[in-house]
This record gives C-alpha cells, sequence and structure tokens, in this order.
C-alpha cells in the first residue's frame, strides 16, 4: 500500500500538471488575431457624412469578425472590433458598408434616409457595395467617398 504522504505528493503534481495545461492550452482571446487601427473619413459629395455606420465585414481569409464605427460631425471614424475586444480590426482583406443608423429598406436601390441622413442603397447593401479595405500590418486611413449619383 502507498504511503499517505506519496499519494498526496503524486496528486499535487498532477493537479500542478492539469493547471499548467489549462493555462496554456486554454488562453481564450490570445487565439485571435491582433487588431490595428484603422481610422478614416466618409463624404457624400464632398460633404462629410455624420452619424453613419461604418462596417468592415471580413471576406476571404480574414480572421475575426471585422469592425464597425459611427462618424462624428466631420464624417470621421475610428473602427471598434465587433467582438468587444477594443479599437481596431485585424490585418485582412474587408467588404464595407455605410448606412443611417436605422436601416429601412430602400425602394428599387435608391437612397436610404433614416433621421435626415440620406445614403444611396449601393453603399448599405452587403451585396452591392463597391467599398472595400485590404488592411495593413500597420493598421491605416480608408476615406469614402460617396456620391448620390447611381
Amino acid at each position: 500500500m502507498m504511503p499517505k504522504r506519496t499519494f498526496l505528493n503524486r496528486f499535487r503534481f498532477a493537479l500542478l500538471g492539469v493547471a499548467v495545461v489549462l493555462w496554456l492550452g486554454c488562453g481564450g482571446k490570445s487565439n485571435l488575431p491582433a487588431l490595428v487601427p484603422v481610422t478614416g473619413k466618409v463624404t457624400l459629395d464632398k460633404k462629410p457624412l455624420a452619424e453613419v455606420a461604418v462596417v468592415f465585414m471580413p471576406i476571404e481569409n480574414t480572421r475575426g469578425q471585422g469592425g464597425q464605427a459611427l462618424t462624428g460631425p466631420d464624417g470621421s471614424y475610428q473602427l471598434k472590433s465587433r467582438d468587444g475586444r477594443g479599437p481596431g480590426v485585424p490585418v485582412g482583406l474587408y467588404r464595407v458598408t455605410v448606412s443611417p443608423g436605422t436601416m429601412p429598406t430602400g425602394p428599387d436601390g435608391g437612397a436610404v434616409s433614416a433621421g435626415g441622413i440620406v445614403v444611396p442603397f449601393k453603399y448599405i447593401s452587403t451585396t452591392q457595395t463597391p467599398l472595400s479595405a485590404k488592411v495593413p500590418e500597420e493598421g491605416g486611413v480608408f476615406d469614402y467617398h460617396l456620391t448620390s449619383s447611381r
């Protein structure tokens, strides 16, 4: 029969081993891609577009959930990760949409208005938007100059 002291030492050693494995293997957010800063400005017909949502949706092999921001009075924005980790998005390719705070359906692909903000539907649609971004390792500034014409 094993002495009580030897059993306790083996138990402690096994418990320590399990703790180390959990600490190293279950890092949670440590497996997520690093975030890089992304800022920019949105204009419509050369005028700042305030209080609209800018959304970066990852495409192709880009990891993460992308980012979003609300533009300020001068049309400027700073993306925050959609998973709540903080400012920025992972490096990669993104489809970009710009939309009013609320999103009623635009008639026949026309403009959508909410609270006096008018955005052409093509910039709101995730399938029709011509806007994109290739975010490099150092992050970047992405300005979008929208036009009212179809």
